[in-house]
Protein backbone atom coordinates (compact mmCIF):
# COMPACT_ATOMS: atom_id res chain seq x y z
CA UNK A 1 0.00 0.00 0.00
CA UNK A 2 2.49 2.30 0.60
CA UNK A 3 4.10 1.94 -3.01
CA UNK A 4 0.95 2.45 -3.87
CA UNK A 5 0.08 5.48 -2.60
CA UNK A 6 3.64 6.97 -3.22
CA UNK A 7 2.65 5.99 -6.97
CA UNK A 8 -0.77 7.39 -6.75
CA UNK A 9 0.96 10.83 -5.24
CA UNK A 10 3.59 11.11 -7.86
CA UNK A 11 0.97 10.83 -11.07
CA UNK A 12 -1.17 14.11 -9.56
CA UNK A 13 1.96 16.13 -8.22
CA UNK A 14 2.21 17.97 -10.96
CA UNK A 15 -0.83 19.62 -10.22
CA UNK A 16 0.30 20.40 -6.89
CA UNK A 17 0.78 24.52 -6.08
CA UNK A 18 2.84 23.36 -3.17
CA UNK A 19 2.76 22.74 0.16
CA UNK A 20 -0.01 24.27 1.99
CA UNK A 21 -1.92 25.32 -1.12
CA UNK A 22 -4.28 22.38 -1.66
CA UNK A 23 -7.31 25.08 -0.94
CA UNK A 24 -6.11 27.28 -3.76
CA UNK A 25 -4.86 24.11 -6.38
CA UNK A 26 -9.12 22.95 -5.52
CA UNK A 27 -10.76 26.26 -6.27
CA UNK A 28 -8.49 26.84 -9.49
CA UNK A 29 -9.33 24.27 -10.42
CA UNK A 30 -12.41 22.54 -9.14
CA UNK A 31 -11.56 19.30 -8.39
CA UNK A 32 -10.76 18.02 -5.20
CA UNK A 33 -9.68 14.12 -4.25
CA UNK A 34 -11.12 12.51 -1.53
CA UNK A 35 -9.93 8.68 0.38
CA UNK A 36 -12.52 5.94 1.96
CA UNK A 37 -12.66 3.16 2.47
CA UNK A 38 -15.55 1.19 1.23
CA UNK A 39 -17.28 1.00 4.35
CA UNK A 40 -21.38 1.44 4.28
CA UNK A 41 -22.73 4.17 5.22
CA UNK A 42 -19.92 6.08 6.11
CA UNK A 43 -17.91 5.82 2.52
CA UNK A 44 -18.56 3.80 -0.62
CA UNK A 45 -18.82 3.55 -4.30
CA UNK A 46 -22.08 2.52 -5.65
CA UNK A 47 -21.06 1.42 -9.22
CA UNK A 48 -19.51 4.37 -10.65
CA UNK A 49 -20.95 6.96 -7.98
CA UNK A 50 -19.28 7.62 -4.40
CA UNK A 51 -21.49 8.34 -1.55
CA UNK A 52 -22.31 8.09 2.07
CA UNK A 53 -22.22 10.09 4.96
CA UNK A 54 -18.82 11.63 4.51
CA UNK A 55 -18.90 12.13 1.35
CA UNK A 56 -22.05 13.78 0.98
CA UNK A 57 -21.13 16.31 3.64
CA UNK A 58 -17.94 16.74 1.90
CA UNK A 59 -19.77 17.00 -1.77
CA UNK A 60 -21.97 19.99 -0.19
CA UNK A 61 -19.45 21.45 1.46
CA UNK A 62 -16.69 21.88 -1.07
CA UNK A 63 -19.55 22.95 -3.35
CA UNK A 64 -19.53 26.01 -0.85
CA UNK A 65 -16.05 26.63 -1.34
CA UNK A 66 -16.12 27.32 -5.02
CA UNK A 67 -15.16 22.86 -5.86
CA UNK A 68 -17.51 21.44 -7.98
CA UNK A 69 -16.24 18.07 -8.31
CA UNK A 70 -15.55 15.50 -6.22
CA UNK A 71 -12.85 12.48 -7.08
CA UNK A 72 -12.18 9.57 -4.95
CA UNK A 73 -10.02 7.27 -3.82
CA UNK A 74 -10.15 3.44 -2.44
CA UNK A 75 -8.02 2.42 0.24
CA UNK A 76 -7.66 -0.13 3.09
CA UNK A 77 -8.67 1.97 6.40
CA UNK A 78 -5.37 1.75 7.62
CA UNK A 79 -4.06 2.89 4.74
CA UNK A 80 -5.99 6.16 4.80
CA UNK A 81 -3.72 8.50 7.01
CA UNK A 82 -0.29 7.45 5.05
CA UNK A 83 -2.29 7.58 1.50
CA UNK A 84 -3.50 11.14 3.04
CA UNK A 85 0.09 12.26 3.40
CA UNK A 86 1.73 10.74 0.36
CA UNK A 87 -1.01 12.60 -1.79
CA UNK A 88 -2.85 9.74 -3.53
CA UNK A 89 -5.71 12.16 -2.68
CA UNK A 90 -6.75 15.25 -0.44
CA UNK A 91 -9.07 15.10 2.71
CA UNK A 92 -10.05 11.83 4.21
CA UNK A 93 -13.61 11.56 3.86
CA UNK A 94 -14.45 7.83 5.62
CA UNK A 95 -16.25 8.86 8.71
CA UNK A 96 -12.60 8.62 11.07
CA UNK A 97 -12.88 9.04 14.71
CA UNK A 98 -10.98 11.61 15.95
CA UNK A 99 -8.08 9.82 17.82
CA UNK A 100 -4.95 11.57 19.81
CA UNK A 101 -3.14 9.09 18.08
CA UNK A 102 -4.05 9.86 14.38
CA UNK A 103 -3.97 13.41 15.17
CA UNK A 104 -0.40 12.78 15.06
CA UNK A 105 -0.44 11.61 11.85
CA UNK A 106 -3.11 14.01 10.29
CA UNK A 107 -4.92 17.49 11.06
CA UNK A 108 -8.86 16.83 11.22
CA UNK A 109 -12.01 18.93 11.15
CA UNK A 110 -14.11 19.63 14.07
CA UNK A 111 -16.58 16.16 14.25
CA UNK A 112 -19.84 16.23 12.48
CA UNK A 113 -21.00 12.83 14.15
CA UNK A 114 -20.43 11.15 17.76
CA UNK A 115 -21.97 7.61 18.09
CA UNK A 116 -22.01 4.15 19.91
CA UNK A 117 -20.33 0.93 19.67
CA UNK A 118 -21.31 -2.39 19.34
CA UNK A 119 -20.76 -6.31 19.09
CA UNK A 120 -22.09 -8.58 16.52
CA UNK A 121 -22.28 -11.48 17.62
CA UNK A 122 -22.80 -15.18 16.20
CA UNK A 123 -25.59 -17.11 17.91
CA UNK A 124 -24.41 -20.03 19.78
CA UNK A 125 -20.22 -18.64 20.42
CA UNK A 126 -18.83 -18.09 23.40
CA UNK A 127 -19.47 -14.40 22.93
CA UNK A 128 -23.65 -14.64 22.65
CA UNK A 129 -24.93 -12.81 26.16
CA UNK A 130 -21.79 -10.31 25.70
CA UNK A 131 -22.38 -6.77 26.09
CA UNK A 132 -18.81 -4.88 26.55
CA UNK A 133 -15.49 -5.39 25.82
CA UNK A 134 -15.66 -6.19 29.98
CA UNK A 135 -17.63 -9.27 28.94
CA UNK A 136 -15.58 -10.53 26.15
CA UNK A 137 -12.47 -9.60 28.79
CA UNK A 138 -14.17 -11.86 31.00
CA UNK A 139 -14.54 -15.12 28.77
CA UNK A 140 -11.07 -16.33 27.39
CA UNK A 141 -12.97 -18.36 25.20
CA UNK A 142 -14.24 -15.24 23.11
CA UNK A 143 -12.61 -14.79 20.04
CA UNK A 144 -12.99 -10.89 19.08
CA UNK A 145 -12.68 -9.42 15.91
CA UNK A 146 -11.76 -5.87 14.26
CA UNK A 147 -11.12 -4.16 11.46
CA UNK A 148 -7.51 -3.57 12.19
CA UNK A 149 -5.22 -2.65 15.10
CA UNK A 150 -5.24 0.87 14.08
CA UNK A 151 -8.48 1.51 14.90
CA UNK A 152 -10.46 2.93 18.28
CA UNK A 153 -12.61 -0.55 18.78
CA UNK A 154 -9.10 -2.35 19.20
CA UNK A 155 -7.59 0.28 21.53
CA UNK A 156 -10.80 0.24 23.54
CA UNK A 157 -10.65 -3.83 23.45
CA UNK A 158 -7.02 -3.31 24.98
CA UNK A 159 -7.44 -1.09 27.57
CA UNK A 160 -10.45 -2.40 28.55
CA UNK A 161 -8.62 -5.54 29.59
CA UNK A 162 -8.70 -8.11 26.57
CA UNK A 163 -5.52 -9.70 26.02
CA UNK A 164 -4.11 -9.31 22.77
CA UNK A 165 -4.44 -13.28 21.76
CA UNK A 166 -8.14 -13.05 22.04
CA UNK A 167 -8.23 -9.75 19.30
CA UNK A 168 -7.72 -11.23 15.47
CA UNK A 169 -7.48 -7.57 13.84
CA UNK A 170 -6.80 -6.81 10.17
CA UNK A 171 -10.10 -7.44 8.13
CA UNK A 172 -10.08 -5.95 4.14
CA UNK A 173 -13.58 -4.32 5.08
CA UNK A 174 -16.81 -5.30 6.95
CA UNK A 175 -17.94 -7.85 4.05
CA UNK A 176 -14.90 -9.73 4.90
CA UNK A 177 -14.84 -9.40 8.70
CA UNK A 178 -18.81 -10.32 8.99
CA UNK A 179 -18.31 -13.50 7.01
CA UNK A 180 -15.24 -14.75 9.07
CA UNK A 181 -18.32 -14.08 11.62
CA UNK A 182 -20.90 -16.49 10.56
CA UNK A 183 -18.00 -18.91 9.74
CA UNK A 184 -17.12 -18.69 13.58
CA UNK A 185 -13.23 -17.65 12.70
CA UNK A 186 -14.57 -14.97 14.93
CA UNK A 187 -17.37 -14.54 17.95
CA UNK A 188 -17.69 -11.21 18.06
CA UNK A 189 -16.87 -8.01 15.99
CA UNK A 190 -16.18 -4.83 17.37
CA UNK A 191 -17.98 -1.75 15.31
CA UNK A 192 -20.24 1.16 15.69
CA UNK A 193 -23.40 0.67 16.33
CA UNK A 194 -24.15 1.81 12.59
CA UNK A 195 -21.63 0.07 10.78
CA UNK A 196 -23.11 -3.30 12.10
CA UNK A 197 -26.52 -2.41 12.06
CA UNK A 198 -26.19 -1.44 8.08
CA UNK A 199 -24.19 -4.83 7.59
CA UNK A 200 -27.40 -6.68 8.87
CA UNK A 201 -29.96 -4.90 6.66
CA UNK A 202 -27.96 -5.24 4.05
CA UNK A 203 -27.02 -8.86 4.14
CA UNK A 204 -29.04 -10.46 6.98
CA UNK A 205 -27.97 -13.47 8.96
CA UNK A 206 -30.15 -15.14 11.48
CA UNK A 207 -27.15 -16.73 12.78
CA UNK A 208 -25.96 -12.98 14.22
CA UNK A 209 -27.70 -10.81 16.61
CA UNK A 210 -26.51 -7.22 17.89
CA UNK A 211 -25.70 -6.21 20.80
CA UNK A 212 -26.98 -3.35 22.79
CA UNK A 213 -25.31 -0.39 21.58
CA UNK A 214 -22.44 1.12 24.37
CA UNK A 215 -20.09 3.70 25.25
CA UNK A 216 -16.98 2.04 25.91
CA UNK A 217 -15.75 2.73 29.60
CA UNK A 218 -11.90 4.07 30.12
CA UNK A 219 -10.91 4.45 33.44
CA UNK A 220 -13.86 5.79 34.34
CA UNK A 221 -14.96 8.02 31.44
CA UNK A 222 -17.33 7.17 28.32
CA UNK A 223 -15.82 6.80 24.88
CA UNK A 224 -17.95 8.50 22.25
CA UNK A 225 -16.80 8.06 18.70
CA UNK A 226 -16.72 11.17 16.88
CA UNK A 227 -15.74 10.76 13.04
CA UNK A 228 -14.53 13.96 11.10
CA UNK A 229 -12.01 14.81 7.90
CA UNK A 230 -8.44 13.94 7.82
CA UNK A 231 -6.29 16.49 6.14
CA UNK A 232 -2.41 16.93 5.50
CA UNK A 233 -1.03 19.10 8.60
CA UNK A 234 0.42 21.33 5.73
CA UNK A 235 -3.21 22.19 4.88
CA UNK A 236 -4.67 24.26 7.47
CA UNK A 237 -6.48 26.72 5.11
CA UNK A 238 -8.25 24.12 3.25
CA UNK A 239 -9.01 22.78 6.77
CA UNK A 240 -10.27 25.68 8.60
CA UNK A 241 -12.17 26.68 5.34
CA UNK A 242 -14.00 23.10 5.88
CA UNK A 243 -14.46 23.70 9.88
CA UNK A 244 -16.34 27.52 8.94
CA UNK A 245 -18.82 26.14 6.66
CA UNK A 246 -19.45 22.72 8.81
CA UNK A 247 -20.42 24.70 11.30
CA UNK A 248 -22.46 26.92 9.56
CA UNK A 249 -24.39 23.57 8.25
CA UNK A 250 -24.28 22.41 11.88
CA UNK A 251 -26.22 25.71 12.88
CA UNK A 252 -28.68 25.73 10.32
CA UNK A 253 -29.58 21.71 10.12
CA UNK A 254 -28.51 20.98 6.76
CA UNK A 255 -25.67 18.50 8.38
CA UNK A 256 -28.70 16.18 9.47
CA UNK A 257 -30.36 16.61 6.46
CA UNK A 258 -27.75 15.31 4.54
CA UNK A 259 -26.77 12.49 6.83
CA UNK A 260 -29.38 11.05 7.67
CA UNK A 261 -30.27 8.64 5.24
CA UNK A 262 -27.27 7.09 5.53
CA UNK A 263 -28.67 6.28 9.81
CA UNK A 264 -27.27 8.88 11.43
CA UNK A 265 -29.41 10.06 14.29
CA UNK A 266 -30.11 13.87 15.19
CA UNK A 267 -29.01 13.46 18.65
CA UNK A 268 -25.34 11.93 17.51
CA UNK A 269 -25.12 15.43 15.03
CA UNK A 270 -26.28 16.99 18.01
CA UNK A 271 -23.96 15.76 19.98
CA UNK A 272 -20.61 16.81 17.59
CA UNK A 273 -21.87 19.94 17.68
CA UNK A 274 -20.86 20.13 21.25
CA UNK A 275 -16.94 19.44 20.32
CA UNK A 276 -13.90 20.18 18.41
CA UNK A 277 -11.31 18.35 16.68
CA UNK A 278 -8.68 20.02 19.15
CA UNK A 279 -10.69 18.44 22.46
CA UNK A 280 -10.49 14.88 21.04
CA UNK A 281 -7.20 15.70 19.65
CA UNK A 282 -6.29 16.33 23.25
CA UNK A 283 -8.07 13.69 25.08
CA UNK A 284 -6.60 11.07 27.32
CA UNK A 285 -5.47 8.49 25.29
Amino acid sequence: MAALGVGAGSLVSCTRTGAGDTLQRAQEEGVIKVGIANEKPFGYKEGDKVTGQAPELARAIFKRLGIDTMQAETVTFDALPDSLNNETFDVIAAGMFITPERCDAVIFSNPDYCMQTALLILKGSPAEGAASFEDVAANPDIKLGTMGTGVVEYGWALESGVPEEQITPGFDDQATAVRALANGQIHALALTRLSLQTQLESDPNPNLELSEPFFPVIDGEEQAGCGGFGFRKSDTALRDAFNAELEKMQESGEVYEIVKPFGILKEEVDAAAEKTASSLCNAKA
